[in-house]
C-alpha cells in the first residue's frame, strides 16, 4: 500500500511538472501571439473600411446610368462627377489593398526578427557541451537562414 501512495505522488508531481512546463512554453509564445493578433486587428480594419468601397462604387454607377437615361441640362456634368468619383474610389481601394500588403509584411518581418533573435539568444545561453556534440554548420543554420 504504501509503494502505491508514493507512486502516486510521483505521478502527481510528473503531472504538476507537466503543467508547469506548458504553462511555461504557452508565456513564451505571448508575444508572438500579440504580434499574430496585431496583424489580424490592422487587416480587419482596413478589411472593414475597404468593404465600403464597392457600395459607393454601385451607388455612383447607378448614378451615371440615371443620369444617361435622364438626360437634362447639366446630365454631362453629373455623368463626369459620377466618373470622377468611381475613378477616386477604384484607386482608394488599391490604396486600402497596398495598406493591407504592408500592414502584413511588417508584422510578418518583425515576428521574424523576434523569433531569430531568441532563437540566437537561446544558442548563447547553452553549455560547452552543446557546442562539442554539434557542428557549425547545424548551429549557423539556426541563425542565419531565412
Amino acid at each position: 500500500v504504501m509503494e502505491a501512495l508514493q507512486g502516486e505522488k510521483k505521478m502527481k508531481a510528473m503531472r504538476l511538472s507537466v503543467s508547469r512546463q506548458q504553462r511555461w512554453k504557452v508565456l513564451k509564445l505571448l508575444p508572438y501571439v500579440y504580434n499574430i493578433s496585431n496583424l489580424y486587428l490592422a487587416n480587419s480594419i482596413i478589411d472593414i473600411a475597404e468593404s465600403f468601397v464597392p457600395v459607393a462604387q454601385v451607388h455612383y454607377t447607378g448614378q451615371i446610368a440615371k443620369h444617361v437615361m435622364n438626360g437634362g441640362p447639366d446630365a454631362w456634368k453629373r455623368i463626369q462627377d459620377s466618373c470622377t468619383a468611381v475613378a477616386a474610389l477604384v484607386a482608394l481601394r488599391q490604396l486600402f489593398s497596398v495598406a493591407s500588403d504592408y500592414v502584413r509584411t511588417c508584422v510578418q518581418c518583425e515576428l521574424a526578427a523576434s523569433i531569430k533573435k531568441d532563437v540566437y539568444a537561446a544558442i548563447l545561453r547553452q553549455d560547452v557541451e552543446y557546442f562539442d556534440s554539434r557542428d557549425i554548420d547545424s548551429i549557423q543554420r539556426l541563425t542565419w537562414k531565412s
